[in-house]
């Protein structure tokens, strides 16, 4: 088993399961209408890869999730207008 575990194994699972659900879900699910589904999948993968080499997963979180620029500038524009049309609707 590669040494150490947190920087040599673990990472490399993450990244690769992250890159397979992405895919499937467009940048709103995952920051939020789907989310805890996400992390809930994304989860299970995890914890199933790593079992296989004895680790024991604790917690999935996600978080920092850092977007291609282009995608960073739309989701904040989609978010300014939201927030506006909430604001409108009451």
């Amino acid at each position: 088993m590669p040494q150490p575990v947190d920087k040599e194994l673990v990472p490399p699972v993450v990244a690769s399961t992250w890159r397979e659900l992405a895919p499937q879900y467009t940048v709103r699910e995952i920051f939020s209408t789907k989310r805890e589904e996400v992390q809930q999948k994304a989860a299970t993968i995890i914890t199933r890869k790593l079992d296989a080499d004895g680790i024991v997963v604790e917690e999935v979180m996600l978080s920092d999730i850092q977007l291609p620029e282009e995608y960073a500038k739309g989701w904040k524009g989609s978010c300014s207008r939201s927030r506006k049309t909430i604001r409108w609707a009451w």
